[in-house]
């Protein structure tokens, strides 16, 4: 009798391991599969934009599982590590050498508002990366007057008032800008409700440009606003801009990955692409985690046609931001 009891309680305690196993195979999968609910949940679409990272530990984790013969619950994981990478799999930018008449360096970078600890060393950024067009969010009061002030940007067109202060949005161009409703106005028309969306005449042909930023979703108000306000500025992109036949660049901070809701509502309405590519290990925020471990928030969407040749993180000064420096290969006319 005494056997018999042994027996089944060993039985149970099987079953017990057994159960509890699933249930975290199950819990891992939801959390893997989280970013094709983002549009529906505010959590999901948080736990969405990290699917290279969590594709990335559960990977290690399998790996570590077939080591010890636990093989069947490694190929688990490893089908689980293909459902979170499957976040990532919506179509990127052509990448490809690039004639030098079509280059175009692009640097985004969020300074951090007032936090930001070397305005100085985030200006000679500026500067030392020969760039030709930048893009600022949430700069502080010193970077926004020490570029206002700067003999290197005199001849350059952006849009930056007297009063302009910490947070101001600085869309920094090589060549002219065109903006307003009918793309008469300049720089400043190029500016509405915090958005720039303007044409850059380019000598070798123009292109079109648009800086938007999206909340941070940090709460579900938060989220919801940054989701309307990328649908908006994707609409506007489709209405305005592609007729126009040009090549087209969007982004800045966007507060999404490329496994988040966001990009894929951008991506879908636009038909444009997300220029960093899977396979650069890297990303932006926050800027004092490994690489591996950033997430890749400040980028840019480019029409067909762009292609890229590099996208590297050059530095944060200070700021919880990586900024980011692309090459592009932007077709001439």
């Amino acid at each position: 009798m005494g056997k018999r009891q042994d027996g089944n309680s060993g039985v149970a305690q099987r079953w017990c391991e057994l159960r509890g196993l699933m249930c975290g195979l199950i819990m891992l999968n939801l959390a893997c599969a989280s970013w094709m609910l983002g549009g529906f949940w505010w959590v999901a679409d948080l736990v969405g934009s990290m699917a290279a990272q969590i594709g990335g530990v559960v990977l290690l984790l399998a790996g570590a599982l077939g080591w010890k013969k636990k093989r069947n619950v490694a190929m688990l994981m490893v089908l689980s590590t293909g459902l979170a990478w499957g976040g990532l799999g919506w179509p990127r930018a052509t990448w490809g050498a690039i004639a030098e008449d079509e280059r175009v360096r692009v640097l985004i970078f969020n300074g951090h508002s007032a936090a930001l600890g070397d305005s100085e060393g985030a200006f000679r950024m500026l500067v030392d990366s020969a760039c030709d067009v930048f893009v600022l969010v949430e700069p502080s009061t010193e970077l926004v007057q020490r570029i206002r002030a700067a003999p290197e940007f005199a001849l350059w067109s952006m849009y930056i008032p007297e009063q302009a202060r910490a947070g101001w949005r600085v869309v920094g161009t090589r060549w002219s800008q065109r903006g307003g409703e009918d793309w008469s106005g300049g720089a400043r028309g190029a500016l509405c409700d915090g958005v720039h969306m303007m044409i850059v005449d380019r000598p070798s042909g123009a292109f079109g440009l648009v800086q938007f930023h999206p909340q941070s979703p940090k709460t579900p108000s938060r989220w919801r606003a940054g989701n309307m306000l990328t649908q908006r500025v994707a609409d506007e992109v489709r209405r305005r801009l592609q007729p126009l036949g040009i090549p087209l660049l969007a982004g800045g901070d966007l507060n999404a990955t490329p496994s988040s809701w966001r990009s894929r509502v951008f991506a879908g309405t636009t038909g444009m692409r997300r220029a960093k590519a899977a396979w650069v290990i890297d990303g932006s925020w926050p800027s004092w985690a490994p690489a591996p471990l950033r997430l890749a928030i400040d980028d840019l969407f480019v029409s067909t046609g762009v292609r890229v040749d590099s996208w590297r993180t050059i530095g944060s000064y200070g700021s919880d931001h990586c900024a980011v420096l692309i090459d592009l290969g932007v077709p001439t006319s």
